[in-house]
């Protein structure tokens, strides 16, 4: 009865560990497919992003100039969001991860695991753009947001990796529960864009791009590891006297 016993146990604890080896799979063949699947109609749909970006950078100045008037309505939540997409930040998805594997929630596991790629993967991307592709000044130099240094280390306003990391990590929460609770996230996100500009370390569009990336990451890999993402689908039912339509989202 001890041996048998002892077999069962062991059984289970390989059947999880087992369980588990599809993190280390999704860290490995998530790159591999992502670049797999990089082609020019990715690039084609970075560059319009980019090109539509361009003419906001035109109200960029001006917004900054508005900034300060953040602090005196929203300053305590301003600070509590600011340090949401710090370089401390890393430790909320880690902590969830390393708390969810004490559970048998498998949903709860892959939703903290997504959550902790995203904020890695976009790390590695915003550090490419700030420091290899871009060079953009920041607002407190005073330079003007049209001053760029291409290849340099010595600008990297653009993207925001604070607003970058905050919408890593909370965006696959928003796609494994969707529920208004967790769309709530999106506020602490926002918050954290916000304060960089409050702060002038960021323009308007570094955030918005910061943002996007955040979000598109962790997107895509909830979408990827659930095989199943959002759905839109609008019917029209047309009558005699009167028509229809009806639009719906599912997860």
């Amino acid at each position: 009865m001890i041996f048998q016993g002892s077999s069962s146990a062991c059984r289970a604890q390989s059947k999880q560990a087992l369980d588990r080896s599809r993190f280390a799979e999704w860290a490995i063949h998530d790159v591999k497919d992502w670049v797999a699947t990089s082609s020019l109609k990715r690039l084609k749909h970075t560059a319009i992003s980019v090109a539509l970006l361009a003419p906001l950078t035109l109200i960029d100045e001006r917004i900054s100039d508005h900034t300060d008037r953040a602090d005196g309505y929203y300053g305590d939540f301003l600070n509590v969001a600011n340090e949401f997409g710090g370089p401390n930040a890393v430790w909320i998805p880690v902590g969830l991860f390393s708390a969810s594997l004490m559970t048998k929630n498998e949903r709860f596991q892959d939703a903290a695991f997504t959550s902790l790629q995203a904020t890695v993967y976009a790390y590695f991307i915003t550090v490419a753009g700030k420091r290899v592709f871009v060079g953009r000044s920041r607002p407190y130099e005073e330079m003007g947001p049209h001053e760029f240094q291409f290849f340099s280390n010595n600008n990297s306003s653009f993207p925001s990796g604070h607003a970058t990391t905050a919408w890593a990590i909370v965006t696959p929460w928003m796609f494994y529960y969707p529920h208004p609770i967790t769309y709530s996230l999106a506020l602490i996100a926002g918050g954290t864009a916000m304060s960089r500009m409050q702060r002038h370390q960021h323009w308007m569009t570094d955030v918005v791009a910061g943002s996007a990336l955040g979000f598109m990451t962790g997107y895509w890999l909830s979408n990827k590891h659930q095989q199943n993402g959002q759905r839109l689908t609008v019917s029209v039912s047309p009558g005699l006297s009167s028509s229809s339509a009806t639009i719906s989202i599912s997860f």
